[in-house]
């Protein structure tokens, strides 16, 4: 399976119903999306998975996301056999989104991943962001992981906050970012963080996933209209 080239920003499609999968599967392009997040641990019927799996990749690239309720998620798994899952779906889809803070990180490298694909480090924050030396922390650990590319994404709770945290995009950095602002108070930041350098974007396909995400369609029509 080829690399996927995104563009930039990348509008990251999410689906809260296993049947718009389905659909997707089926030929249907949806509004706005450039790729379509698979978040196994909300869609329990494994095999049905990997059949669909390489049928959307026909159509959109498919980004796998498997998380623990530690991680904001809806499965207990343990690491090892969170591994095995993410092993069954190599050459079914092009992108793989892991948490930086789990123990599947720790017991990694990229190179235990396709090197075709496209490795997404993840950090959330639901209660508010960390303090700035932490976020480098994280950011460093991403980088010498080897991730293609970072994700951050911590509740804000006003736009001055937010603001400070956009600081990130100003920095220089050897690979892309991608940082969100959660929370109905800055509901603005996932237009304006893709402008300013952020590498992925997420909009809903069926419903939002989060509080405060926009469509895929009104993000592209935002971004790209």
């Amino acid at each position: 399976m080829p690399r996927p080239e995104l563009p930039r920003p990348a509008i990251v499609g999410t689906i809260s119903d296993f049947a718009t999968f389905s659909r997707l599967a089926a030929g249907e392009v949806p509004d706005g999306a450039d790729l379509v997040e698979l978040r196994l641990d909300q869609h329990m019927d494994l095999a049905e998975a990997r059949r669909l799996a390489p049928l959307v990749s026909r159509h959109l690239p498919v980004m796998l996301t498997i998380r623990t309720c530690r991680e904001g998620g809806s499965w207990e798994i343990n690491d090892r056999d969170r591994l095995e899952l993410f092993r069954s779906f190599f050459g079914l889809v092009e992108i793989f989104d892991i948490e930086i803070e789990s123990p599947l990180f720790a017991a990694t490298r990229r190179s235990d991943f396709p090197a075709e694909a496209i490795v997404v480090t993840s950090f959330h924050d639901y209660q508010g962001i960390p303090a700035p030396d932490r976020l480098a922390g994280l950011l460093a650990k991403a980088e010498s992981w080897g991730a293609d590319i970072a994700k951050l994404a911590c509740r804000a709770a006003n736009q001055a906050e937010a603001e400070a945290y956009a600081r990130l995009l100003d920095l220089p950095r050897p690979k892309p970012l991608c940082l969100i602002a959660m929370g109905d108070a800055v509901c603005r930041t996932r237009y304006d963080f893709p402008k300013r350098g952020s590498a992925l974007t997420y909009g809903w396909l069926d419903r939002p996933a989060a509080p405060g995400q926009p469509s895929a369609k009104e993000l592209a029509e935002h971004l790209r209209g």
